[in-house]
C-alpha cells in the first residue's frame, strides 16, 4: 500500500508577514553601527507587500524592546544598546520606562527623550515612547503605559498643563510617574511626582541679573502657552523687582495669552512690536525660549534697535546647540534639561518620590545682556 508522509499531506504553513519583516529587521540591525537609520514604514510595507500597519506594529515592538529608537519625523534609527539586548535577549531587566511627549516640532523636548532613554538603558529599563496630540486624554497615556507594562512612566503633558481630576488616572497606574512641570495637586505617598525649574527662582535671578546692570523696566513676553510655570515665574519677577526697588510698572506683561499648540514665534514677535512702540518703551525684555527671542530680535531689527545697546535680552529656556552662533549670543536664567530629566529618572527609580521636586537655574547672560 502506498503511503504519504505527514509533512507532505498538512499543506505548508506560511509564516506570518510581521515576523517576516522581524526577522529581516533584526538581522539588518546586527550588521548596522548604533544611531543608524533604519527603513521607512512605507518602504517595508512596500518590499514585503503588506499594510503599514503591519510594519508599523512590527516597528513598535521592537520600539518596545529597546531595539530601535523613534525620533519624532525624522524617522527610526538603531538604539544604543540594541547589540547588547541582542546578545543578552530579552527586554530590559527592569522593565520598561514609558517616555510621553507632545508629537511637536521641539528640540528641547526631542533632547529630554534622548536623556530620558539613555538613562533608562543604563538602569536595565527599555524606553517606550509615546507620541501625544493635543487632546489626548489622561486615561489613553494610562492605558499604553499599561499595555507596555511598564514600571515607570515620565510625563511631558501637551501645554505643560495636567488638571486635578486626570490625576486619578495617573495614581491607577501603579507604578511611578514624574511629570516635568510644576503642578500643586500632587499628593504624598502615591507615586505621583512633579519635578520642574523653580521657576520663581527663575524670575528672581532675571530680574537681580537686570537690575544689577540698571535695568528699571523689564518686560515679560511669555510667548509659550500660559500656564503655572507662567504665574510663578512672573511671581519671582515681582517679588525681585520690589525687593530691587523697581517701581511698580517696572515688570510690563503683555495681556495677549498664547493657547495650546499656538503659533509662539509668531506671538513672541507681535508683543515684542507691540513693547517697543510704548513710551517709554522696555530696558529689557525676558523671553520664554530662544525662539522667541529670535523672533523678538528680528522685531526689533525691524524697528532699528539692537541688542544690547538699546535693548537687552534674555531667555528663560535651557541652552540650544545652535546658539553659539547666535549675535550676540543670548544669555538666561534656566535650568539644563538633562538635569530635569535625571531628577525625574531618580524619583521613578525611588518607587516613592517626593511630591514636589524643584531644580535650580543657572544663570548666564553672555552678550545680550548690557549695563544701562
Amino acid at each position: 500500500m502506498k503511503t504519504t508522509s505527514q509533512n507532505s499531506e498538512e499543506p505548508q504553513k506560511r509564516t506570518p508577514a510581521h515576523l517576516v519583516i522581524r526577522a529581516h529587521l533584526l538581522e539588518l540591525i546586527k550588521t548596522l553601527p548604533a544611531n543608524a537609520r533604519l527603513p521607512t514604514e512605507v518602504a517595508l510595507a512596500e518590499q514585503f507587500g503588506v499594510s503599514r500597519l503591519t510594519a508599523h506594529k512590527t516597528m513598535t515592538r521592537l520600539q518596545q524592546e529597546g531595539l530601535v529608537i523613534r525620533r519624532g519625523k525624522g524617522g527610526t534609527f538603531v538604539a544604543r544598546e540594541a547589540h547588547r539586548i541582542q546578545t543578552n535577549g530579552g527586554r530590559g531587566r527592569n522593565g520598561v520606562l514609558a517616555i510621553a511627549y507632545p508629537n511637536w516640532f521641539s528640540y528641547d523636548y526631542w533632547f529630554k527623550v534622548d536623556v530620558a532613554e539613555r538613562l533608562a538603558l543604563q538602569h536595565g529599563m527599555t524606553p517606550f515612547t509615546l507620541k501625544l496630540n493635543p487632546d489626548t486624554p489622561m486615561e489613553e497615556i494610562v492605558a499604553m503605559a499599561r499595555e507596555a507594562r511598564a514600571v515607570g512612566l515620565l510625563l511631558m503633558a501637551p501645554g505643560g498643563v495636567v488638571e486635578k481630576p486626570d490625576f486619578r488616572a495617573l495614581e491607577s497606574l501603579g507604578c511611578p510617574c514624574a511629570m516635568l512641570q510644576p503642578n500643586e495637586h500632587v499628593r504624598r505617598g502615591v507615586g505621583v511626582c512633579a519635578v520642574s525649574p523653580d521657576y520663581r527662582a527663575i524670575g528672581r535671578r532675571q530680574v537681580e541679573a537686570l537690575a544689577a546692570n540698571g535695568h528699571a523696566r523689564i518686560a515679560y513676553v511669555r510667548e509659550e502657552p500660559w500656564s503655572r510655570a507662567g504665574e510663578l515665574q512672573l511671581e519671582g519677577l515681582r517679588e525681585a523687582a520690589e525687593k530691587a526697588g523697581l517701581p511698580p510698572s517696572g515688570i510690563i506683561v503683555p495681556s495677549e495669552r498664547t493657547g495650546a499648540w499656538g503659533d509662539t514665534g509668531k506671538a513672541a514677535y507681535e508683543r515684542t512690536r507691540q513693547l517697543m512702540a510704548r513710551t517709554p518703551r522696555p530696558a529689557a525684555i525676558v523671553f520664554d525660549t530662544l525662539a522667541g527671542a529670535h523672533a523678538g530680535l528680528r522685531a526689533m531689527s525691524e524697528l532699528a534697535l539692537r541688542v544690547p545697546t538699546d535693548v537687552s535680552v534674555l531667555v528663560s529656556s535651557p541652552d540650544h546647540p545652535f546658539a553659539r552662533y547666535d549675535s550676540p549670543r543670548i544669555g538666561g536664567v534656566w535650568t539644563p534639561s538633562g538635569t530635569l530629566v535625571e531628577r525625574a529618572v531618580e524619583a521613578i527609580l525611588a518607587s516613592t518620590p517626593e511630591p514636589r521636586i524643584w531644580v535650580e537655574p543657572i544663570v548666564d547672560l553672555r552678550e545680550s545682556v548690557a549695563p544701562t
